[in-house]
């Protein structure tokens, strides 16, 4: 379930005692299948792969501290933020005031950021909905709403890597199938729902 790389990136010819990438396969980010490619027989690069993963090593190690920061925020680090807005002395019932105020903005801003992506995808998906069939007669194809929340979610992550309106449904009657600009040899993804 857990895959890590290690390269010799510390000192030359000693693997290093930390991964430079962690897959785990039953939590996998949208950044792994790009980094995995890189392994594969036509876009394996030593040069390359040793160069990422030292940038990829930073990059956990950075991401680690900023989660551990968001969850469980340091005093250097609510100081570091609270300077910029407060005046004044720091006692430490002003630190633990903006201490909890940071837990609190930092998860809206995530929040927020997370509702922009997907608003921008809904209403890139709104000239799809008025076109979308909720009943064929001749082939019998039912759209359910499901499948369009399905399809808007899609549509969501992928607004990250392409413009949401060459996110496209188009539904059958065994599956419901999310395609890049309406090509069915462009298949994003396929909805089963049972």
């Amino acid at each position: 379930m857990v895959y890590q790389f290690y390269s010799d990136i510390d000192s030359p010819n000693k693997m290093d005692s930390k991964p430079f990438f962690t897959l785990v396969l039953d939590h996998l980010r949208s950044a792994d299948a790009r980094i995995l490619e890189k392994f594969t027989k036509h876009g394996f690069d030593i040069d390359q792969i040793v160069h990422e993963a030292s940038q990829l090593k930073l990059q956990s190690q950075v991401r680690k501290a900023l989660e551990h920061e968001f969850a469980e925020p340091s005093e250097e680090f609510v100081k570091l933020i609270a300077s910029q807005v407060h005046e004044g002395r720091f006692t430490a019932a002003i630190i633990e005031q903006y201490r909890n105020l940071l837990t609190g903005t930092i998860s809206s801003v995530i929040r927020d950021l997370v509702n922009e992506r997907l608003s921008t995808a809904l209403n890139a998906s709104k000239s799809v909905d008025e076109t979308t069939p909720v009943l064929t007669a001749e082939d019998d194809i039912v759209t359910t709403e499901e499948e369009i929340s399905g399809y808007r979610i899609v549509q969501a992550i992928a607004s990250k890597f392409i413009d949401p309106k060459r996110v496209v449904m188009r539904d059958a009657k065994s599956y419901c199938a999310v395609l890049i600009d309406d090509n069915n040899r462009k298949t994003l993804a396929r909805l089963h729902f049972n």
